[in-house]
């Protein structure tokens, strides 16, 4: 061993980034060790990896996959800023969409906490037959269209909003 070479452990320690994940990223091609003892087996690291190792921890905690991650930092060896920043954007984009979600589950579980009647709710809901009542008649406006909740909630929204507005207008809402 070489002064400059690193082993993994130390390695390890010094990117944060665990053993078993360096070994995973060595048979993915994504950091592979400078050098390898022929005998033992023993991964051994350069300093100038460990800026890669960094960049590598780095973008899997912001929740990018090794495959994103891979193409991340040959697009940026590459020059290709473009590739990066879209990639960033999509990101960017998906976090929003998970934010969303689990704003909507802190809301279902605050309102479950606050009323003690409303947690048993939410388990009945799933393992109970319905319950037929009697309601007064009303008009209903309904309308379909097909993809996620998230992609097609505010067209929806809009249509129906313009169609009821339309109606009070005529005189026939």
């Amino acid at each position: 061993m070489s002064v400059d070479q690193i082993p993994i452990g130390k390695f390890s320690f010094m990117t944060r980034l665990s053993q078993k994940a360096l070994r995973l990223y060595d048979r993915k091609g994504l950091l592979v060790p400078e050098a390898k003892d022929p005998f033992t087996g023993y991964r051994y690291y350069t300093v100038p990896q460990l800026e890669k190792g960094m960049k590598i921890k780095t973008l899997s905690f912001l929740g990018f996959s090794l495959e994103e991650i891979s193409m991340l930092l040959d697009a940026e060896s590459n020059g290709n800023y473009e590739q990066m920043e879209a990639c960033f954007r999509k990101k960017l984009e998906e976090t929003r969409t998970g934010i969303g979600k689990l704003q909507r589950i802190e809301g279902i579980l605050q309102g479950a906490c606050k009323h003690n009647g409303k947690i048993m709710e939410l388990f009945k809901m799933s393992v109970t037959e319905p319950v037929i009542k009697e309601i007064p008649e009303f008009r209903v406006v309904s309308k379909r269209e097909k993809g996620t909740f998230d992609g097609t909630i505010h067209k929806l929204i809009g249509e129906i909003c313009a169609c009821v507005s339309s109606l009070k207008t005529s005189g026939t809402g």
